[in-house]
């Protein structure tokens, strides 16, 4: 009894704030554009949530902290705090952008909150691992390496993707008793001295030219390695800057488990 005596005194304010003309009657169109540009706006930041979320990804493996945990504890610890959590950060915002845009429409704002923002979730992080797929990326990079695309280049140029401290990426270019030579995508050189304590890929023996990825410390432009991972697939995608001339050589050490 109570609702419907509210819901009547209610109606009935209405109606006398339409007869006293206090209320006007919108065009249906402008409901239409606002529907439209809420819905644009979504796509929009949809689309950045996924963009960003594809760029984390490949900007793991272009940096070497996607290899990293392969060392083991001393490796999860160097991808933990070489991650990009600002990135991370930047994305839950525009999740919560998306959470609020998304409530102007009744079949999100009647579901519970938690629900909306697990399906935004995992409808940007799907999106962002089906982009991060695609050559968008190496592709932008690569024309970032060659100079073709400056505009992009606080994305995919300078310190952005470069290895962090305690990993070295480049190619093998000069073999010896106590070990190698690197040369990074600047051309510089590295002495890399590896023990029996050192873990070494597995598979084929390593060749000259190889990309390879060393975890360790370097003073002086000598690297004590603590691991080495050989870099295939990924190579022609991630690390374009650098050459393939192989010759078969092999390394003394152990094998990485």
């Amino acid at each position: 009894m109570a609702n419907n005596f509210l819901k009547n005194n209610i109606k009935e304010q209405i109606l006398e704030r339409i007869k006293a003309k206090k209320v006007q009657m919108k065009p249906k169109l402008l409901f239409v554009l606002k529907a439209a540009f809420f819905a644009l706006t979504i796509v929009l930041f949809s689309a950045l949530a996924a963009f960003v979320i594809s760029f984390v990804m490949f900007k793991a493996r272009a940096t070497g902290i996607w290899y990293a945990p392969g060392f083991g504890l001393r490796g999860i610890r160097l991808f933990l705090v070489n991650f990009p959590w600002y990135l991370l950060i930047f994305i839950l915002i525009v999740v919560a952008t998306l959470e609020l845009l998304a409530k102007k429409f009744s079949w999100v704002y009647k579901r519970p909150l938690v629900y909306s923002i697990v399906g935004i979730l995992l409808f940007v992080s799907l999106i962002g691992f089906a982009v991060s797929q695609t050559a968008m990326h190496p592709q932008l990079f690569k024309g970032v390496i060659e100079g073709r695309m400056p505009i992009m280049g606080p994305f995919y140029g300078g310190r952005i993707m470069q290895a962090p401290l305690g990993l070295h990426i480049g190619a093998i270019s000069v073999i010896n008793e106590e070990g190698f030579s690197i040369e990074d995508e600047k051309g510089k050189v590295f002495n890399v001295i590896i023990s029996p304590q050192t873990f070494l890929p597995k598979g084929r023996e390593t060749q000259e030219g190889d990309l390879i990825m060393i975890m360790g410390e370097e003073k002086d432009s000598i690297i004590s390695a603590f691991g080495i991972r050989r870099i295939e697939e990924d190579r022609d995608s991630f690390f374009p800057q650098f050459n393939k001339h192989r010759t078969p050589i092999k390394l003394p050490g152990n094998t990485m488990k």
